[in-house]
């Protein structure tokens, strides 16, 4: 699934794609879109495609083209510090469905009582392989 990052008034979410195929492949931009579940399993549609201009701690670089057993990864934010977040108010999904154009979709569900909370919007990098500052 990936690595979890909080500081700075953020919250993101390194998610990790492995070719599991015998084939290679490509992933190209971003992510066709984010879906969040409720726990009344009500699907909100939370992003559509790759938000130009969000920032990561390093480059990812893409297109990922992967060979069998390769991974490349996407980013997923959102901020933590919004006036609605200070507020008190909340925006809760118990997983969250990224599109994959061509291929369906990949479901991230968090652990009881840590469910993602989206209140600040959500932002999502292109696919891309790691490329350290």
């Amino acid at each position: 699934m990936g690595v979890i990052r909080r500081g700075t008034g953020r919250y993101a979410r390194n998610v990790i794609l492995t070719n599991s195929s015998g084939r290679p492949c490509t992933l190209a931009g971003g992510p066709s879109e984010i879906t969040g579940v409720r726990r009344n399993g009500r699907r909100v549609r939370l992003v559509t495609g790759a938000t130009p201009g969000v920032s990561v701690d390093y480059r990812l670089v893409g297109p990922a083209n992967l060979r069998p057993g390769q991974s490349a990864q996407v980013v997923i934010q959102t901020a933590t510090m919004c006036k609605k977040a200070i507020a008190g108010r909340v925006d809760i999904f118990v997983t969250l469905d990224i599109g994959i154009a061509h291929s369906g979709e990949v479901r991230i569900g968090f652990q009881p009582g840590l469910p993602y909370d989206a209140v600040c919007g959500v932002s999502v990098t292109i696919y891309g392989i790691s490329k350290h500052k």
